[in-house]
């Protein structure tokens, strides 16, 4: 039977045993047994058995039984058993079973069974059985059984069942069961299954099962199963099932399953499936392929390619290969300016290299120097006594028929075989040699001819000495005839 009645107050719409019974609100609507049983609220709607029993709070809907039992919050919404209980907040929504049972905090909405069960916080949004169970946080949404359960962090968004239980960060997300639970960290992003389980690092992101599972470090990007497990470093990038598992290098980028596993080195870019997955200590390195440098522990190398480096120990080293069972393709050091070409090199456009050589330019060249090592014979055998040089009759006939000097390939052969500069050089200097010889031999001559010369100049002057001294004799001889003469008085005839 519904009634108006009044007992010193008024406006009261009351309907169920002693519901109403000893209230002292105005304007409200009680109906269940026991409803609003010494209601002291105004304004207020009542549903349920027992519900608002107590109730002391104004402009409020309790709907459910032992809704709002003892509740001294004014303008609060609560449905369902026990919802609001012992609620003293101020502008609360509680939906569910035991919802905001005893909450204290103001401006909330609870959906779930035992959602805010306790909470203390302002401004949350808690939707799921016992999420924001004993939460203490404020601006924070939490969606998920148990989600935030324990959390004091505010300015959180908590998605998954038991994501951000035991919270103590601020200005986090976390998506996923048990994502960010027990977690310290703050300006975080928990995507996946504990993600972010026991964080305590800031300004981190964890995609993925278990990633950044006991993280320690902070301003870091964590994506893929296990990634950043038990992570310690900072700064650092890790992307692939277990990659940087328990990395402790700050400012690293391990991108590939198990990359940087082990990771202890700092300044590290590892990119592959298990690249670098045993580097205990290297630091400053770079690898890409898959289990490139997996068991080096030098620093400052450069890998390219799969298995390269795999097992280097040294550092400043260049490795380019696709496996670790050979010399690799490309070798290199970066301390001694070195570089080694394990294959044949062609350089240039259509550049190909033909049969018996190593290297190729397609274009010129130009060096400042060049050594080349020969391993055939050097010609020092053409001043060997055995050596038969030809005489430069046969070689002036040799040049008449063939238009080139003996030993010596033709024009047309260098433009269809090219030359050998090793080959080349030893030839030319054959013909230096021989050349040398015959420069020798006509020394020889000149040199004899010159020593004839002298011989037949020395004559000569001794034939001008000695006509000399004839004229001198036939001067004096003829002095003596004409002095006789002239004694004689005969005629000088």
């Amino acid at each position: 039977m519904l009634a108006n009645v009044i007992y010193g107050q008024e406006n009261v719409t009351k309907y169920g045993t002693n519901s109403g019974l000893n209230n002292s609100g105005t304007n409200s609507t009680i109906i269940g047994y026991n409803s609003g049983y010494a209601n002291r609220g105004n304004y207020s709607s009542l549903f349920g058995n027992y519900s608002g029993m107590s109730n002391s709070g104004a402009k409020s809907t309790l709907i459910g039984y032992y809704s709002g039992f003892k509740n001294t919050s004014d303008q609060a919404i609560a449905i369902g058993y026990y919802s609001a209980y012992s609620s003293t907040g101020f502008s609360n929504i509680m939906i569910g079973n035991n919802s905001g049972h005893s909450s204290s905090g103001q401006n909330n909405v609870m959906l779930g069974h035992s959602s805010g069960f306790s909470n203390n916080g302002n401004y949350n949004t808690l939707i799921g059985s016992s999420s924001g169970y004993l939460n203490s946080g404020s601006n924070t949404t939490m969606v998920g059984y148990s989600s935030g359960y324990n959390n004091t962090g505010i300015n959180n968004s908590l998605i998954g069942n038991s994501s951000g239980y035991d919270n103590t960060g601020n200005y986090n997300v976390m998506v996923g069961n048990a994502s960010g639970k027990e977690n310290e960290g703050d300006f975080t992003v928990f995507i996946g299954n504990s993600s972010g389980y026991n964080n305590i690092g800031d300004n981190s992101t964890m995609v993925g099962y278990f990633s950044g599972y006991n993280n320690e470090g902070y301003n870091s990007t964590m994506l893929g199963y296990n990634s950043g497990k038990n992570n310690e470093g900072n700064n650092s990038t890790l992307i692939g099932k277990s990659s940087g598992y328990s990395n402790k290098g700050n400012h690293s980028t391990l991108i590939g399953k198990s990359s940087g596993y082990h990771n202890k080195g700092h300044n590290n870019t590892f990119i592959g499936s298990k690249s670098g997955q045993y580097n205990y200590s290297g630091a400053n390195n770079t690898y890409v392929g898959t289990e490139s440098g997996k068991h080096a522990s030098g620093s400052h190398n450069v890998f390219l390619g799969y298995q390269a480096g795999f097992n280097e120990s040294g550092n400043n080293k260049l490795y380019i290969h696709n496996n670790d069972n050979e010399a690799p393709l490309v070798y290199g050091e970066f301390d001694t300016r070195k570089i080694t070409l394990n294959a044949k090199t062609s350089i240039g456009k259509n550049s190909t290299i033909p049969e018996g050589y190593e290297f190729s330019v397609a274009g010129k060249a130009i060096f400042e120097g060049v050594q080349v090592r020969t391993a055939g014979q050097w010609p020092d055998y053409v001043f060997e006594e055995s050596y038969t040089l030809r005489s430069l009759e046969e070689v002036d006939q040799f040049i008449k028929l063939n238009k080139h000097l003996p030993d010596i390939p033709s024009a047309k052969e260098m433009e269809s075989q090219g030359i050998g500069v090793a080959e080349m050089d030893a030839s030319l200097l054959q013909k230096v040699e021989e050349l040398t010889l015959y420069l020798i031999e006509q020394n020889n001559e000149v040199n004899a001819i010159s020593t004839l010369v002298e011989q037949q100049k020395e004559q000569l002057e001794d034939y001008k000495s000695r006509i000399v001294e004839q004229e001198k004799l036939l001067k004096q001889q003829s002095e003596v005839i004409e002095h006789l003469l002239k004694r004689l008085d005969l005629p000088n005839n």
